[in-house]
């Protein structure tokens, strides 16, 4: 038979159809799939029953209702539960990856460990949970007995409100030392702010569900900021109003990020000028009389000029504002042109609700104090405080404490002593003073150090600096679960349980516009050899004895936690029970589920993971425990304090702009964020590494974006390697030419360049936060950390 070309093609392709409409293929196919899951190293659950369990997710502060799937007992997927009104049904990409978090053994420490090489290499080996103890009570008696209790200090990165950071504190006092260290973030600054405007202690909200206009100066919405799964959904409810009226997004910032990028406005302003737009901002509702006159006169101290007690005339706000911000030199500060600032006025005026939002990124790295003043003050000269759609001030949750700490006289003698790393006035000592204090100092400042889901390495900016520090600490403590970077400078690890294989809590869910209490048992059990930690601070201070035992008469953590929660039961306010009206209605609810039986309510609370106190007209009050019983536009607080922030006038008393001084020569170096990868202390679910594009991170390589007009001027082009050069050191990126980045201006990404972790996170990429330099703030004493100035050459 002869076969032509055209019969050998009509052949071919018969037969490769004729192949597709019969089974063949996808019974290939499936023998393949099912072949490839018999491979020993792909992760398969036992086959058994389905299971469902309901939790909160902690991987940051934002307390998301999470529901889990289990065969058996093993988690097998992460999704929100879309009754819980914390984070109304949504949910980032790194609590959707939580369960590698729990499973992956190169993530985390399996077992107590002790240091077994190098310190900063992270080569430890297994000890048992008996050595461990042993080996630290013996230094903290040595410590305590023959040296100075105050030479054990501590870096804590727990919610300050939750029961563990309580715990933590409390065994500092019974010990005797006051060394106790927090990493700065966007919480500690905006706590110091309602202290000196309101006279509250405790965090702000935001009451994002009634607002109608939300006015953001650089919060990263769609980057993490907030509580992610919250701000992610109410995004889709926001663009998804049909016909009705929708709530306009205007996002403030030099980069145009996811944010800016799908907000209804974006505006560019000159990086670290956000102060001086606001208060034009606030110049403008000024000058036309389109303010809250009735919340100002009745609700406000030092808006007008004042006179104080001595008879001396001082400057009000109103006066500040009005002599120092014209539109004008608003414009060649910030670079926003008058007739934007005209119009965001216009816009602020018509809006039933409007809010102005603040915290850069995810708020992870913290704005100055005089910053955040000048753009919540936007929001009082709206009277957009207590109010529906507004900041809410007072969210107290009635928590019980933990009873008296018993502090014997070894431990009263160090506490009547000077700190040996002084607090600023907010009475918080930060881990930039500790750093500060190890290096510069010839006698030492720490002999044990304890870390406490803290990573300074990668959350703390001139973190090239920690390494030196921590290399003069004789010994170091780390209690993390994961194998973080700055763990691998420890001496000794006390494991933490991971997050779902414990008790866990969040006070206060970070910016949610009304009291909340989340906690959740533990709902998977613990795949490795390690311990929760409040039950090993416990176990530690029962060993200790004297009143460092005494001072932890608890059984359990869960017996703690029961004794806090208890005050929420016999007081009978809020709601322990789900309702069916969303907490953010400001209604009171009906049925609250408290029976007043503290075994019975405590089983309801962990059944809904939540006590809620819905803001109601009744609750909304405007009296404030300031000097002047009124919010303070010029704080009386910081007058009483005005020597240790170095005030010199009136305007130091107030919210205003002040320029950071950096070098004159140099470009603008930024670090930015981003949702779906972690540039905080937990680190990145491995499968995520896929979700970064490759103008970001290609294999080793971060890129850093610069825009097309300055990488003309540098002569570099798309993919040239660079070296990018502060007074603290160098890092070598890749150039990636994007419009999204301001001209003049050079950005990179956080949370790269890990020491820490697996194969999937160590050394992609360089971590920018080390040779970011900074700033301290007056007031908190936190760093200002986007004054770095850089040059970029060539190699």
């Amino acid at each position: 038979m002869e076969i032509n070309r055209r019969d050998f093609i009509k052949f071919v392709v018969g037969g490769v159809a004729g192949i597709h409409v019969t089974p063949l293929p996808w019974k290939l196919t499936d023998d393949i799939a099912i072949w490839t899951q018999n491979w020993p190293w792909v992760p398969v659950p036992e086959r058994g029953e389905f299971k469902e369990a309901k939790a909160i997710c902690t991987l940051c502060a934002g307390g998301c209702g999470i529901r889990l799937r289990l065969v058996e007992k093993r988690g097998v997927k992460i999704e929100a539960r879309d009754e819980f009104p914390v984070n109304h049904g949504g949910i980032c990409p790194i609590g959707m990856g939580g369960l590698q978090l729990m499973y992956d053994k190169d993530l985390r420490f399996t077992s107590p460990m002790k240091r077994g090489g190098p310190r900063g290499e992270g080569i430890f080996v297994d000890i048992s949970w008996d050595e461990a103890f042993s080996i630290l009570i013996e230094r903290l008696k040595e410590l305590r007995e023959k040296k100075d209790p105050r030479l054990l200090a501590v870096i804590d990165g727990l919610p300050y409100e939750g029961t563990e950071s309580l715990m933590v504190r409390r065994f500092l006092q019974a010990y005797g030392s006051n060394s106790y260290f927090r990493l700065p973030d966007q919480d500690l600054v905006d706590r110091t702010v309602n202290w000196i405007m309101h006279g509250i202690k405790g965090p702000m909200g935001f009451d994002l569900e009634n607002s109608d206009y939300i006015l953001s100066f650089g919060a990263g919405l769609l980057e993490g900021w907030g509580i992610p799964g919250r701000v992610l959904s109410l995004w889709g409810d926001w663009r998804s109003k049909g016909e009705g009226p929708k709530v306009k997004v205007v996002q403030i910032e030099s980069r145009a990020s996811n944010t800016a990028s799908k907000a209804d406005r974006w505006i560019a302003i000159n990086p670290g000028t956000e102060a001086a737009l606001a208060l034009g901002i606030v110049r403008e509702l000024l000058q036309r009389g389109r303010y809250n006159v009735d919340f100002v006169n009745e609700h406000t101290f030092g808006f007008g000029d004042w006179v104080d007690q001595e008879g001396r005339s001082h400057k009000g706000f109103k006066s500040l504002v009005m002599e120092a911000y014209t539109p004008e030199k608003v414009a060649s500060i910030t670079g926003v042109d008058p007739k934007e600032i005209k119009l965001i006025a216009s816009e602020l005026e018509s809006a039933k609700t409007p809010i102005a939002l603040w915290g850069r990124g995810k708020a992870e790295l913290p704005n100055g104090v005089y910053e955040t003043m000048a753009i919540h003050s936007i929001n009082l000269v709206l009277g957009r405080v207590q109010r529906p759609g507004g900041v809410i001030i007072s969210k107290e949750v009635p928590l019980g404490d933990l009873g008296p700490v018993f502090t014997d006289e070894k431990a009263k003698d160090s506490l009547r002593q000077d700190a040996l790393v002084p607090a600023g006035i907010t009475g918080i000592a930060h881990v930039g003073d500790l750093l500060k204090a190890i290096l510069d100092s010839k006698e030492p400042v720490v002999d044990t150090l304890f870390l406490f889901q803290a990573n300074p390495w990668v959350t703390m900016p001139s973190s090239i600096l920690l390494e030196k520090a921590l290399k003069k600490v004789p010994f170091i403590v780390s209690f993390s679960p994961f194998r973080d970077d700055t763990s691998c400078f420890a001496d000794l690890i006390l494991p933490d349980h991971g997050y779902l294989e414990k008790f866990q809590e969040i006070v206060n869910p970070k910016g949610l516009g009304y009291a909340a209490y989340c906690i959740s048992a533990p709902v998977l059990p613990a795949a490795y050899q390690t311990k929760p930690l409040g039950d090993t601070l416990i176990q530690l201070a029962g060993k200790l004895g004297d009143g460092i035992k005494e001072s932890f008469p608890f059984k359990s953590y869960e017996e703690a936690l029961r004794q806090r929660a208890s005050v929420l039961f016999s007081g009978k306010r809020g709601s322990i029970k789900i309702q069916k009206e969303p907490p953010w209605k400001w209604v009171e609810t009906k049925d609250s589920g408290i029976q007043g039986d503290d075994k019975k309510d405590w089983e309801a609370l962990l059944k809904s993971n939540l006590w809620y106190l819905p803001n109601t007209k009744e609750s909304a009050y405007i009296v404030f425990p300031t000097d002047s019983k009124k919010v303070e536009f010029v704080s009386l607080t910081l007058k009483r304090f005005k020597d240790a922030i170095g005030a010199k006038s009136d305007e130091d008393l107030m919210p205003h702009y002040k320029a950071l001084e950096t070098e004159k020569a140099g470009f603008l170096f930024l670090p930015y964020e981003m949702v779906n990868w972690s540039s905080g202390w937990a680190p990145s679910p491995p499968y995520l590494t896929k979700t970064v594009f490759d103008h970001i991170l290609l294999k080793q390589d971060l890129f850093l974006e610069l825009n097309p007009r300055t990488a003309k001027d540098l002569g570099v082009k798309e993919g040239d390697l660079v070296e990018v050069r502060s007074k603290l050191g160098a890092l070598k990126f890749k150039v990636h030419l994007s419009e999204v980045a301001m001209p003049g201006v050079i950005y990179a990404p956080l949370g790269f360049g890990r020491i820490g972790y697996d194969e999937f996170l160590k050394y992609k990429g360089v971590n920018v936060a080390t040779i970011l330099t900074c700033q301290k703030d007056p007031i908190a004493g936190t760093p200002l950390w986007w004054g770095t100035k850089v040059t970029i050459n060539r190699i």
